[in-house]
Parts: C-alpha cells; sequence; structure tokens
C-alpha cells in the first residue's frame, strides 16, 4: 500500500500517467484511475489482466517496456520494484527510455528494494542498490532532481524515489 500513497504524490488530476512493469493493476485502479486522465499500464505478463477491464481511463499494454514504441509522452511514469530487474550495466538504457517518454515537467516515481546488509539478494534480481546514497547517485545521472525515502522494515528496506527535470541526452555520461 505504501507504494499506492508514495506514486499519488506525484500525480496531478488531469495528468497522463504511464505505470511500468503493472502487473495486476491494481495500484492503477484503486490508487491513481479516479485522478487522471489516463493510465497505460506496460507489464510483459499475459496474465496481469485482472483490474484493466473495470476502468475505461486505463490502457493495458501487453509488452516489453523496453521495446514498446511509446506514440505519447507522460505527465508522470511509476516503476515499482522494476529497476531491480535489470543489470547494472543496462540500468542506463532504461532510465534513457525512461526520459524519452517523459514530458519535460514530468515525474518518475517509484521504488526499488535496497540490498540487504547480509549481501543476500532476492534469486530473481539482477541488481540492487546498495544504500540510498548509491542510488540518489544515479539517478542524479538523468535527473536535476532526485528525492529518496527509506523506510524501515525488519528484514528488507525499500528506498522509494522521485525524480524531475531530466537532463539532456547530451549532458548524460
Amino acid at each position: 500500500m505504501l507504494r499506492g500513497f508514495h506514486n499519488i504524490k506525484s500525480i496531478n488530476p488531469g495528468d497522463v500517467v504511464l505505470e511500468i512493469g503493472s502487473g495486476d493493476g491494481f495500484f492503477s485502479k484503486f490508487f491513481y484511475s479516479n485522478t487522471v486522465k489516463s493510465i497505460d499500464c506496460v507489464d510483459s505478463s499475459k496474465h496481469a489482466l485482472s483490474y484493466y477491464k473495470t476502468s475505461k481511463k486505463i490502457k493495458f499494454i501487453c509488452d516489453d517496456f523496453m521495446l514498446y514504441d511509446f506514440k505519447k509522452k507522460y505527465d508522470v511514469i511509476i516503476a515499482d520494484a522494476v529497476i531491480q530487474y535489470f543489470k547494472k550495466e543496462n540500468m542506463p538504457s532504461f532510465l534513457l527510455k525512461v526520459t524519452k517518454s517523459l514530458k519535460t515537467s514530468g515525474s518518475f516515481t517509484g521504488m526499488t528494494v535496497k540490498r540487504r546488509k547480509d549481501n543476500k539478494k532476492i534469486s530473481h534480481h539482477k541488481y540492487e542498490f546498495e544504500s540510498k546514497e548509491e542510488l540518489t547517485n544515479f539517478l542524479k545521472k538523468y535527473f536535476q532532481e532526485v528525492e529518496i525515502y527509506e523506510p524501515k522494515y525488519l528484514e528488507r528496506s525499500e528506498l522509494y524515489f522521485r525524480c524531475s527535470h531530466f537532463l539532456n541526452e547530451e549532458l548524460i555520461k
């Protein structure tokens, strides 16, 4: 639930939103759809169809975010529990695709799992950031403004981010 409350802070009435890795669409349906103009939910799983048919504002795109050709720009792009599925060397391509799909005044928001102190990572994750500072430094290569929030849990920690004012591609190194 924290994901939904975190992301809704970035959404304004009438926004056009993209949710990457949206799964069954729970957050789009119950947190975002009442406020936005429209939501495009992209997920590569054909089984991710639960809530999409219950709102005319939600469009489900069954495809890989990295391969899909988006025809519009978004006010807000949400990526909850998505970044950790990319190898570190592939994350720049992911962030460039995000910035190309985002309006100049748009926001990129979401969360990722932080690596555990004992260095054990979830087996299907490709990369987990070691610290709030590491994620901040990474995102600042692409965005001028980066906010990170780290709630504490007993067994794991998550890093919630909100980014805005993306840098021009020429400035990204």
